[in-house]
């Protein structure tokens, strides 16, 4: 009798715990609100610059945090140093030589945005940018996004347009795009100051006598001109340019750290998957330069932290990834069929179910007049990093495991290696061009002003 009374309970229970499974499960299905996704671009952020990457500084406590509570994924690599084709990768998951965004040819209105998809799927999408030259309306990036704002301004100014959209779209199915340009070096006197507390974070012992200017230019414009002359430049002032940028980073992360604790005000912080990356970082003289013009991994190892919703323990995920993943990623997060795009969905690595592919290639280039004539590139693996420019008359080979640091050539050691890597190189890059033609995607310029030409110019770009 006890035990047909305690098969009965049994039974009752499981069928009430299935029945309000089915309910959770029908709510979830019926919802007008979908899963709101954030991914928010730190311009210039190098990956070993923050603190959840190993940094020694304590310059990023609140992506500490995030990350706290995220997936983690070490080996995250830009598809190029460029911001505006990095950019377009990040929100096509094509590869620079297919969609054909650089500083000199605008994103076609073919190539679709991630911003299209979300938007195409029932959600409300914003995208605000503080790169008011390239992630602009006429460069092709506000496709899809029912509010769009793009300016060079800083972090509190850009909250003023990103946080009424959280809060006006709170209750709806949310898309938001957030670009942060304050890590960036810049046109004032000195190449990374924000004009706050911040700048002085560490600096204090600094007795040098660089101010940022010196033959009549400053800044981004001054850090281009060492560059291509190869001017001298003292240790102490290489280390007070560092210590600048690290209080930039801080300074960014101080705001990240206000749209965090707004997005938890909000009740949306639990619900949403957060993405946070970077297009590229930034180099202080490892390898002769500054800014970021090379393919070393100071430049091209980003960060890319994924927090699911509820989310509360770290995962850290070792192997090869990288912007061009970002697309397929969110779309399979949220159910949507993607077109054609050239990255892999890291959900299984996110959900814990798989590693990464270990022979998973990176491939990046920088920008150029024509990117179908640009065979400058770079092609990371596990164990090395290949690196080709003007067109093939110049190519190194790094074993990355030997010398992380990426400073001595092995292609007269390892010449199998070494014709490999070259091999595939120029094998991806032929697939990817036969792609742009295939999407028939052709050139259009950028309409870009004289007065943006004037400001790319004084940050280094032109």
């Amino acid at each position: 009798m006890r035990s047909a009374r305690k098969s009965s309970i049994i039974v009752l229970v499981l069928l009430a715990v299935g029945v309000a499974g089915t309910i959770m499960w029908w709510n979830a299905r019926t919802s007008n609100q979908k899963t709101p996704v954030i991914l928010i671009s730190i311009d210039t952020l190098r990956a070993d610059h923050a603190g959840v990457y190993g940094y020694h500084r304590e310059t990023t406590p609140n992506l500490d945090a995030l990350a706290a509570e995220a997936v983690v994924f070490e080996r995250a690599y830009a598809p190029s140093p460029n911001t505006a084709t990095s950019h377009a990768t990040m929100l096509t998951g094509l590869r620079p030589v297919v969609h054909g965004c650089s500083p000199e040819e605008r994103l076609m209105p073919k190539v679709k945005l991630l911003s299209e998809y979300f938007k195409e799927n029932g959600y409300t999408t914003g995208g605000f940018a503080t790169h008011g030259a390239w992630l602009t309306r006429k460069m092709g990036f506000a496709q899809g996004f029912d509010e769009f704002y793009s300016a060079f301004v800083n972090a509190p100014r850009v909250h003023k347009e990103a946080l009424p959209f959280l809060e006006k779209h709170k209750k709806e199915s949310i898309f938001m795009f957030l670009h942060y340009y304050d890590v960036h070096s810049d046109y004032h006197f000195l190449p990374y100051e924000t004009g706050t507390e911040f700048d002085s974070t560490w600096c204090g012992d600094y007795s040098g006598g660089f101010t940022g200017c010196m033959y009549e230019i400053c800044g981004s414009e001054l850090l281009d001109k060492i560059n291509r002359e190869r001017l001298p430049m003292a240790t102490e002032d290489i280390q007070y340019i560092t210590d600048l940028y690290d209080g930039g980073v801080l300074f960014t992360d101080h705001y990240l750290g206000i749209l965090l604790r707004r997005l938890k005000e909000l009740g949306l912080y639990e619900k949403a998957i957060i993405v946070v990356t970077a297009d590229h970082g930034e180099e202080f003289r490892e390898h002769g330069n500054f800014l970021h013009t090379q393919y070393y991994d100071e430049v091209m190892h980003v960060p890319l932290i994924i927090k699911m919703p509820g989310q509360k323990a770290v995962r850290r995920v070792d192997g090869m990834t990288g912007l061009v993943d970002i697309v397929p990623t969110l779309l399979d997060a949220a159910g949507i069929e993607a077109a054609e795009t050239q990255g892999v969905s890291l959900m299984p690595q996110v959900r814990g179910e798989a590693g990464l592919d270990p022979e998973r290639v990176i491939l990046s280039t920088l920008k150029a007049d024509r990117l179908e004539l640009a065979q400058d590139m770079a092609l990371r693996t596990a164990d090395y990093t290949f690196t080709t420019w003007e067109q093939g008359q110049h190519n190194r080979l790094y074993d990355i495991h030997a010398d992380p640091g990426e400073h001595k050539d092995v292609q007269s050691l390892l010449p199998r290696v070494f014709q490999h890597m070259q091999r595939e190189a120029r094998r991806l890059y032929a697939r990817d061009l036969t792609l742009r033609r295939r999407l028939g995607l052709k050139y259009g310029g950028t309409g870009t002003s004289a007065e943006q030409k004037e400001k790319l110019k004084s940050l280094g770009y032109l």
